[in-house]
């Protein structure tokens, strides 16, 4: 078995919406919206290094779209970790009665 590839991805912000991402790939960024389509790309060297797109039917169907060339392995533990983070923070502010609903409102 090969030597374990560490990736760190943070959320940064007050409302975790921009995650920063360290790891073999080099340094990535994401912003994710809390609203429309909820897509967003992992960019890396001011270029985009995947597409991530929500179903707006079905908020459970993530398609990843990355291009010929890409680490596919790195990328996907990446948007999983994103979508991990999400789903953390998604559940605590539904915990606390009318958070959700002022966040969406501030952002």
């Amino acid at each position: 078995m090969g030597s374990a590839q560490v990736i760190t991805v943070h959320h940064n912000g007050w409302f975790g919406r921009r995650y920063s991402i360290d790891g073999p790939l080099g340094e990535l960024s994401a912003t994710v919206s809390d609203f429309g389509a909820q897509s967003y790309e992992l960019v890396g060297g001011d270029r985009p290094r995947a597409i991530v797109a929500r179903r707006q039917i079905s908020q459970q169907s993530i398609t990843i779209d990355v291009p010929d060339g890409e680490d596919v392995a790195s990328l996907l533990a990446v948007v999983l970790a994103i979508e991990t983070i999400r789903d953390d923070r998604r559940q605590a502010q539904d915990s606390i009665p009318y958070v959700r609903l002022i966040l969406r409102l501030i952002n």
